[in-house]
């Protein structure tokens, strides 16, 4: 026998059953509108340019698309060159700074070169006169290295080259000073200036006559 609790049970769920059989089954789909569809003129014979393909009505739909699209692809390329000159700024850094690591090392390899030999050909004043001439080779050195990096950052030298700029000037000093202490050379600049304007003077002797 049904007991008065399952006969309530029973109505709950055919009640259920019907507010679920009396809801809607279709789904209202939102209605996307159709792209307009530009027309063309067919025949191309009396054209002269690509606008007079187009209908009147349709000119400035087209106009404004293009321009559009124009401004959508220069802000792209603008984008990509800023992109790829950022990264070219920040390679040739990568290279001065990874090359300066091994130009520093041979640099230190041609001081030795230099300030060895200076106390065999400067014979005069002591120590103090082959340190000042140390001291002018190291503010070679300084000078050249501050100027590499001003051109790379100017975009005037490669990081390669401007690392090893000091080493280029560097080792003509180390191999002269070393081949005049060698020969036991003395060290006298006014011997130098005089052979610099005879050899001027001889050069120009020709072009006079």
């Amino acid at each position: 026998m049904r007991t008065e609790k399952d006969k309530l049970v029973a109505a709950y769920n055919k009640q259920i059953k019907k507010s679920s059989t009396a809801l809607p089954t279709t789904v209202i789909k939102p209605v996307v509108p159709e792209p307009k569809l530009i027309q063309q003129k067919v025949s191309l014979q009396n054209v002269e340019y690509f606008l007079e393909t187009i209908d009147s009505t349709d000119e400035r739909d087209v106009l404004v698309r293009a321009q559009a699209d124009l401004s959508r692809d220069r802000d792209e390329l603008l984008t990509l060159k800023n992109v790829n000159y950022d990264f070219s700024r920040s390679y040739e850094k990568y290279l001065l700074r990874l090359n300066q690591q091994y130009s520093w090392s041979l640099v230190c390899l041609i001081f030795l070169f230099i300030g060895a030999p200076l106390g065999s050909i400067i014979r005069k004043g002591g120590y103090g006169y082959p340190l000042l001439v140390a001291i002018l080779f190291y503010m070679i050195f300084i000078i050249t290295t501050i100027l590499g990096e001003k051109l790379v950052r100017n975009e005037t030298m490669g990081g390669i080259m401007a690392a090893w700029l000091p080493c280029l000037i560097l080792v003509p000093w180390s191999f002269i000073l070393t081949w005049m202490a060698l020969r036991d050379i003395k060290f006298n600049p006014q011997a130098a200036l005089d052979f610099i304007y005879k050899f001027k003077k001889s050069s120009q002797s020709p072009l006079e006559g």
